[in-house]
């Protein structure tokens, strides 16, 4: 599976996610905008960047957060969430907080 498949898959299972517990999901269309999505529960609106990972270090799933070409956010420090697909595992991670890191490490025996 490609990267380009493996990302829309992710996106596809961040916006269920979502759904499922109660958010209004806002996406974007262009593929240009700053962020993968928004979403927004009780008045508090919160940016997403979706990532995916088939790609093991150390016995954890690594990501790198910084983007390298597609959408303009750059790295975690201007998104709310991040939701980490792990392909192999078909399983997704949210993470709130993570701020001004240019990687991120999930063991493999990490829970949601």
């Amino acid at each position: 599976m490609d990267s380009s498949t493996r990302g829309a898959i992710a996106e596809l299972i961040t916006k269920a996610h979502f759904l499922v517990e109660g958010y209004n999901v806002y996406d974007q269309i262009t593929g240009k905008e700053k962020h993968d999505m928004i979403i927004e529960k009780d008045g508090l609106l919160e940016t997403v960047e979706v990532k995916s990972t088939t790609i093991i270090k150390n016995n954890s799933w690594f990501v790198k957060l910084r983007k390298t070409s597609g959408n303009n956010c750059r790295s975690m420090h201007d998104c709310d969430v991040l939701a980490l697909y792990i392909v192999k595992e078909d399983r997704l991670v949210i993470k709130r907080g993570i701020k001004n890191r240019a990687s991120i490490s999930i063991k493999m025996e990490e829970e949601e």
